[in-house]
């Protein structure tokens, strides 16, 4: 296979499982969760380069440190712990520092980004993984 495309195979399954999870995750929970917790500082609408820049970024991150890797050396299942700790570190990282810094942040919204993190990035470490190695990634 060639190089390019023993990359470019798993973050294109890393992009559509992120997207779709994520789109389910705000569509049916995370909406709620964000205007009872913040209200009037949400914008509206949405900020659609900056949340084109966090998923790009994030789905190359996700590729490089967990699916590409484990597609060499490792399992489906590792591939999920892996990415169930990068998603922890990277939403706890925008969750807490959003609670240190933002007067009036919701503890609930940390905790619950922090975990949903954790969820969103393994189940898309593994259904990437599992993708890219069905398809000889």
């Amino acid at each position: 296979m060639s190089r390019p495309r023993r990359w470019l195979v798993p973050l294109a399954a890393t992009a559509v499982v992120l997207g779709v999870l994520d789109a389910l995750w705000i569509s049916l929970v995370a909406r709620g969760l964000y205007e009872d917790g913040l209200g009037d500082l949400l914008a509206d609408p949405v900020v659609g380069w900056a949340a084109g820049v966090f998923y790009v970024v994030y789905a190359v991150a996700v590729t490089v440190l967990v699916v590409r890797p484990e597609l060499d050396t490792g399992t489906t299942g590792t591939a999920a712990a892996k990415g169930a700790v990068l998603g922890v570190a990277a939403y706890a990282t925008f969750g807490f520092t959003d609670l240190a810094i933002v007067q009036g942040w919701p503890v609930r919204l940390a905790v619950v980004d922090t975990v949903w993190g954790g969820v969103l990035t393994a189940a898309t470490g593994a259904a990437a993984h599992a993708a890219s190695r069905r398809v000889g990634a």
